[in-house]
């Protein structure tokens, strides 16, 4: 039969020789990068060797800690799930350069390897053409505690610029009442944002849930900025309340006021899926020591609508108890009020731009596995 269909005990014989030959049991690291190329056994694209690879693995007991296989002509990770997967459970570093993997769902295949911190996926044509952006959000959405996808490292979902529990010394001296933030605080607020933004990009018909996350009489405004000579802009335009762009000079009517009013118009927003880059908290004094506010700004990216638009933006949000007997699930905590700046599109590469040149042998860009 076909060796792409089963093996036999000679290629058997040889797949194990192989890994017995590049395999370093004091780094834990197996490297088989080019043998895709050198030997027609090598099928990692193929069940019936991929099978033959995890068996190796588990039965001469290898804690594989580093995989390379960059160069080794793979078109699909679908065999690998549940074999090499369940073969290597404490996998920290990947490699899968060089390959011809046509999208990043391919990497769905391999989220059984819950420990991976290092990922290496460069010239590979599904990939090479996206923005920095787009993998960052894609792979972390599968492996949160990544750290590193290729040169670039991987920023968690929420980045404290400020560290928030040491805000002492740290608050200008214009606000000497602000307060230091303590654990709990901290906490509450990280979960309030976390929950706020994934029920915000699960899409415009989750939306009316964030209606939890408001104060009754909330306020919400939206800046949009675009270029001069730009006139369509869309969904953005009916709530822009851009003073300096708009030649209406009292734009109070684009506030929106009311906890119904924000989710109408939130859920006019276009979809989007964020990447948080830093937040900055702070708790500002109150008459009452429970009626302490948090104010929260916010910084980043988001794709809008396909992952081929870009935007900066900008959020502060001010967080306050909710009002006896009023409760909730978010810590007896929602928005008062809610400013949002939305940038220009991100200038980027436009899709079908050839990727990379070069598919050469080794894993380009590895740091020092």
């Amino acid at each position: 039969g076909s060796i792409y269909n089963r093996l036999n005990g000679k290629q058997k014989s040889m797949v194990k020789q192989a890994l017995s030959q590049k395999w370093d049991p004091s780094s834990g690291k197996l490297d088989l990068s080019g043998m895709g190329q050198a030997n027609p056994v090598f099928n990692f694209s193929n069940k019936a060797f991929v099978q033959e690879i995890a068996g190796v693995i588990k039965r001469e007991g290898l804690e594989v800690r580093t995989l390379m296989v960059a160069s080794c002509n793979i078109v699909t990770l679908a065999p690998w799930d549940h074999t090499i997967t369940a073969a290597a459970p404490k996998l920290e570093n990947l490699s899968l350069a060089n390959n011809g993997l046509s999208s990043l769902e391919e990497l769905q295949s391999v989220t059984g390897f819950k420990n991976l911190k290092h990922l290496i996926i460069d010239h590979n044509p599904g990939v090479d053409g996206l923005l920095p952006e787009v993998k960052m959000c894609a792979v972390r959405e599968l492996w949160p505690d990544l750290k590193t996808l290729g040169q670039m490292v991987v920023k968690p979902v929420i980045n404290f610029n400020l560290p928030v529990n040491a805000l002492e010394g740290k608050v200008p001296h214009e606000q000497p009442g602000c307060i230091k933030m303590d654990e709990k605080s901290k906490g509450l607020m990280q979960a309030f944002v976390q929950k706020y933004f994934k029920l915000f990009d699960q899409g415009r018909g989750r939306r009316e849930f964030l209606d939890e996350m408001y104060q009754r009489e909330a306020c919400f405004s939206l800046s949009f900025e675009h270029a001069p000579s730009f006139h369509d802009i869309g969904c953005y335009g009916a709530l822009n309340r851009n003073l300096i762009a708009g030649p209406v000079p009292s734009k109070s009517e684009f506030m929106r006021v009311g906890r119904s009013n924000i989710i109408h118009s939130l859920k006019s927003l276009p979809e989007t899926r964020h990447h948080i880059e830093t937040i900055d908290a702070i708790v500002l004094p109150a008459a009452l020591p429970q009626h302490k506010l948090m104010q929260v700004s916010i910084r980043g990216r988001f794709l809008e609508n396909s992952d081929t638009n870009i935007r900066h933006f900008h959020r502060v949000i001010l967080i306050a108890p909710l009002i006896p007997p009023q409760q909730n699930a978010n810590g007896g905590v929602a928005i008062t009020n809610d400013i949002m700046y939305i940038g220009e599109l991100v200038q980027q590469q436009q899709p079908g731009t050839p990727p990379h040149q070069g598919r050469g042998g080794g894993a380009q860009g590895s740091p020092g596995w």
